[in-house]
């Protein structure tokens, strides 16, 4: 994230920080931000990315990439939010996972599910491109 907040900055766009206070004392905030938000809590921070972003992404990333796209996902099945889910799938990462959430969709386990719950795309490339769809 710190490279894309750098690029964001670097033409001219403002870059929104969500961080939560534990991370901050451990010397982890990034310098990029225009304005940085700092929470007491990780469900607190999730809340807020969902609240406060127009698009909400998933750029490869570890658990906790995964955890926030979860709670993009839950939020938007039970109609808390209508924005646009996007999973950049760079390389084929989140390849296991999309099956899993297609594996439960199969089975009838996603109780609130939508045909729009999410977008996936294979790259930073085409990534952009679906941003900029949504942008104009």
């Amino acid at each position: 994230m710190e490279i894309v907040a750098k690029e964001v900055r670097d033409n001219g766009s403002q870059v929104l920080g969500i961080i939560t206070r534990h991370i901050a004392e451990m010397g982890r905030s990034s310098q990029q931000p225009t304005d940085l938000v700092t929470t007491d809590s990780m469900g607190e921070r999730k809340r807020l990315l969902i609240e406060r972003g127009d698009i909400l992404g998933a750029l490869p990333g570890g658990i906790g990439t995964i955890d926030e796209l979860f709670d993009a996902l839950t939020t938007k099945m039970l109609g808390t939010h209508d924005k646009p889910v996007i999973i950049c799938n760079t390389q084929g990462l989140f390849n296991a996972l999309i099956q899993q959430i297609e594996l439960l969709r199969k089975e009838n386990f996603l109780r609130y599910d939508r045909p729009d719950l999410y977008h996936i795309v294979p790259d930073a490339k085409t990534c952009c491109e679906l941003l900029e769809r949504y942008n104009r």
